[in-house]
């Protein structure tokens, strides 16, 4: 904390065994930090272009004082998966480099927030955003007063347009002003199963137009508020050296293994989502796991989506329409058992149900969350 002007708080928010070389380099003993290398995408110049070999002279020592240095190791260690939520909210006390701004008020090695930039978990915006009235309520007056008095000075400079408000992502170093707004996610989400796969493996298809891959279970499919590199996005675009991003056009979640369909330009991920918004136009198929067998046929179902802010969203399922549901429909195709490993049978049995289903409709949640744990009370893995 660097004076009056400053503030800071916290909030709560916590590939197979071979990647290229020329992607991400393995730490180097305890005086080398994990190196990574990102190859630049010609449309995508707001994300790091490169992240380079850093030699930090006593690493060891500094880790043994901050825990958090272990929050971007790569691959992540078991001290990393240790390490709970922890994200900064910063006022710059002066005009200066966004580096130097968070290692000053954080206590942190500039190195460290260097990889932090690289990861994508470092936002900031000129203006700083309008208290919340929950926020405000939670501070005393003096603090209120402190904060808007931080904000106007910044509006008479920059002025007040959604875009000088609005934290935005950043992946190097800049100048920033004083009273800059920064938010630093210090531990980002880390994702290990994208190391535990071979991604040019994982292409099952790579045309002109999109890219089919094989999503292990355990990675998102897209970048998290606070990771940019470890998602199937990324990954993949590394794994087959594009020149430009690969685009989403549809999601599995994070836990579910699975074909998933990456666009390589705009006007196909247009086409593609019409098709997905037609019905039949694209079938749809699940394994999901159940500890009890369901019953083969149609399946109808109604969800409605708990969203609490600050917190992920909750399904609940219905057996009749309730206000603001959303009918879910699917249809059980196949059932049959299966042998389970040692850790699901000393919680299922021996025995497991592998079902094969086919949705009719696309909720979020619909499969894992929703409709099988509704019907057959255990834990569903699609």
């Amino acid at each position: 904390m660097q004076g009056q002007d400053s503030l800071r708080f916290r909030s709560s928010i916590n590939v197979r065994r071979a990647w290229y070389p020329s992607q991400i380099t393995a730490s180097l003993g305890h005086m080398t930090q994990a190196a990574k290398l990102r190859k630049p995408m010609s449309n995508d110049a707001s994300r790091v272009d490169i992240l380079k070999l850093f030699t930090h002279h006593g690493t060891e020592a500094q880790e043994q004082r901050h825990g958090s240095l272990a929050a971007t190791k790569i691959p992540p260690t078991t001290q990393t998966s240790t390490l709970g939520p922890r994200v900064e909210h910063l006022s710059a006390a002066a005009d200066n480099t966004l580096k130097s701004t968070i290692s000053n008020q954080l206590n942190l090695p500039e190195w460290f927030v260097y990889e932090l930039l690289c990861f994508g978990a470092i936002h900031w915006c000129p203006v700083p955003p309008a208290l919340s009235s929950m926020r405000e309520a939670s501070m005393d007056s003096e603090h209120v007063a402190r904060l808007s008095a931080q904000r106007q000075a910044a509006i008479s400079i920059h002025g007040k347009q959604a875009e000088q408000c609005q934290p935005k992502r950043v992946t190097q170093d800049i100048a920033i002003n004083k009273h800059a707004f920064i938010r630093v996610h210090v531990h980002p989400k880390r994702f290990p199963a994208v190391y535990t796969v071979d991604w040019k493996e994982c292409v099952i298809y790579n045309g002109a137009d999109y890219v089919v891959v094989h999503k292990p279970a355990g990675v998102q499919v897209a970048p998290t508020v606070d990771n940019l590199l470890e998602n199937v996005l990324f990954c993949t675009a590394q794994a087959l050296q594009c020149a430009e991003s690969l685009l989403i056009t549809h999601r599995l979640d994070a836990c579910t293994e699975g074909l998933l369909v990456v666009g390589r330009n705009r006007p196909f991920v247009q086409q593609f989502n019409r098709l997905l918004q037609r019905p039949g136009a694209v079938r749809k198929f699940y394994k999901a796991l159940t500890q009890h067998p369901p019953p083969t046929g149609k399946l109808t179902h109604h969800m409605t989506q708990e969203q609490v802010k600050g917190q992920p969203a909750h399904s609940h399922v219905h057996d009749a329409p309730v206000p603001g549901s959303q009918c879910c429909l699917l249809d059980v195709l196949d059932v049959r058992p299966v042998e389970v490993v040692r850790e699901v049978a000393a919680v299922w049995g021996p025995v497991a149900y592998e079902a094969l289903l086919e949705l009719q409709t696309g909720r979020t949640h619909q499969v894992s969350a929703g409709q099988t744990p509704a019907l057959w009370c255990g834990t569903c893995r699609a």
